[in-house]
């Protein structure tokens, strides 16, 4: 089983849409995707003032040397902390459970760095060139997630502009073969920080039943 937050999560949706087809011996058999709906669901979306505004950092960073410049004159340390508080939640005790560990320090720390500034970018860029390339050919040919796919995501966040449900059935093998499931209660886009104990029992649950299936069942839902 694979799975991730955010870009994490898009990797993984990669992967697991590309299971079949590259991986051979390697068989991926379930994947969990925090917070996130396919990247092309969310570039098109910026036809809609609500999800542009929300998620403005989207073409702004995929524009590499515009972005790097300007974040670099903010200090990539303040940008990052002004980001997280922008996406985090309104929960006092999921805010309470992010910034533990001195979490938001070490990040900010690291982003400080002209090196991940421009990977950052960098990152957006791809996504918003090969990997919606790619993504537009899978539509085109009907390749779709074939594995077990649970879908985590803030209710607040990402559920306040998609129906994620709708959204990950129409991007999947068919509506039996992906389980969504909201976490509400004033969290934001950080759930596994603001929400680990449910992020973590709903990820193990998944975990426990792909487990107890053989390798040639049937989907879990």
């Amino acid at each position: 089983m694979i799975g991730g937050h955010d870009r994490g999560a898009r990797i993984c949706h990669r992967l697991a849409v590309d299971n079949n087809d590259h991986f051979g011996n390697f068989n991926i058999r379930g994947v969990y995707l925090l917070d996130i709906v396919p990247t092309l669901v969310q570039w098109q979306s910026f036809s809609d003032s609500k999800a542009s505004t929300g998620t403005f950092h989207w073409p702004f960073l995929a524009n590499v040397d515009l972005a790097s410049s300007m974040i670099k004159s903010q200090g990539g340390d303040a940008w990052c902390r002004m980001m997280i508080e922008r996406w985090a939640g309104k929960n006092p005790s999921s805010l309470k459970s992010l910034q533990s560990h001195e979490a938001v320090e070490i990040y900010s720390y690291y982003m400080a760095q002209d090196s991940v500034i421009r990977a950052s970018c960098e990152d957006y860029r791809a996504g918003a060139v090969e990997d919606i390339q790619l993504q537009e050919q899978d539509q085109a040919c009907g390749r779709k997630l074939s594995v077990d796919t649970m879908v985590l995501y803030s209710t607040d966040y990402l559920g306040s502009r998609y129906d994620v449900e709708d959204v990950w059935n129409q991007w999947s093998g068919g509506p039996s073969r992906v389980c969504v499931q909201g976490i509400g209660e004033g969290v934001g886009h950080f759930i596994a920080e603001e929400r680990p104990e449910e992020t973590a029992s709903a990820i193990t649950s998944f975990w426990q039943r792909l487990n107890d299936l053989p390798k040639t069942s049937e989907p879990l839902w």
